[in-house]
C-alpha cells in the first residue's frame, strides 16, 4: 500500500502574497465563502484557516478570462 503524501497547506499571509492582496482581504473572502479554504480551528475574527495551493490555482483558473480578440472602438 503506497503512502499518500499530503500537500503542504498555505497560510493566509502566503495566499495574500500570492494574490497580491492584503491578509484582511483573504480573511474577508473566507468569511464570505468566496475562496476555497480549510478551517482548522475556531475563532470569530481571525480563525485558523489554511489553503491548498493546487485548489487556489484551480480557483484562479476558473476566474480567468481570455479577453477580447479585437479592440472595441
Amino acid at each position: 500500500m503506497a503512502r499518500e503524501t499530503l500537500e503542504r497547506l498555505m497560510t493566509v499571509a502566503e495566499v495574500a502574497e500570492l494574490l497580491s492582496v492584503q491578509p484582511s482581504t483573504v480573511y474577508e473572502w473566507t468569511r464570505n465563502g468566496y475562496i476555497p479554504h480549510v478551517r482548522l480551528g475556531t475563532g470569530k475574527k481571525r480563525p485558523c484557516v489554511r489553503f491548498r495551493k493546487s485548489v487556489i490555482a484551480a480557483w484562479l483558473q476558473e476566474r480567468e478570462t481570455a479577453g477580447r480578440r479585437r479592440r472595441v472602438p
